[in-house]
């Protein structure tokens, strides 16, 4: 899936390992066309979709409103240094929703039954705010939104990102 896609920056984290950010993160352009195409397709495909797709999927469109919101003030180039400090969380959204499809066709796809549509299609609020409160995004979010000073774009921020 797209959120697992990374880029090397050219530079190396403080192990000599080379700096990575997820593609979606290389510019607000990058992420907003991505976030579009998500969005849409989520949209356009949830009548297909089972209940427990459509409450990931609503988990990642709730991630991603979160990290858009925090980003308003994030200049475009500071974007990819966001996308080291949240890469894990994207990849954990990915492979979420990656084994939750593979679970429909390994088990339920030749029941050809659409799932109930009377289920509820978000995670309960409390579950919500517990998963996000789980991520990178939200354990640096103050950090992630002050970064608009121009000379930040030269320190890569660690793993460790301190909160301000």
């Amino acid at each position: 899936m797209e959120l697992r896609v990374m880029v090397v920056l050219g530079l190396e984290d403080e192990n000599g390992q080379p700096l990575r950010t997820p593609h979606i993160m290389i510019s607000r352009d990058h992420f907003d066309h991505w976030f579009t195409k998500f969005t849409t397709g989520s949209v356009s495909s949830s009548p297909w979709q089972t209940t427990e797709a459509k409450r990931e999927a609503n988990f990642v469109q709730d991630y991603m409103n979160t990290l858009y919101q925090t980003l308003v003030d994030v200049p475009s180039d500071l974007f990819p240094n966001v996308g080291i400090v949240i890469r894990q969380d994207l990849i954990a959204l990915s492979s979420s929703l990656e084994k939750i499809v593979y679970r429909f066709f390994e088990k339920d796809i030749r029941k050809l039954r659409i799932s109930s549509l009377a289920k509820w299609h978000k995670y309960p609020r409390s579950e919500t705010e517990s998963k996000l409160f789980a991520t990178e995004l939200l354990k640096h979010q103050k950090a992630i939104a002050s970064m608009s000073h121009p000379d930040l774009k030269t320190s890569v921020p660690p793993h460790g990102l301190e909160e301000t």
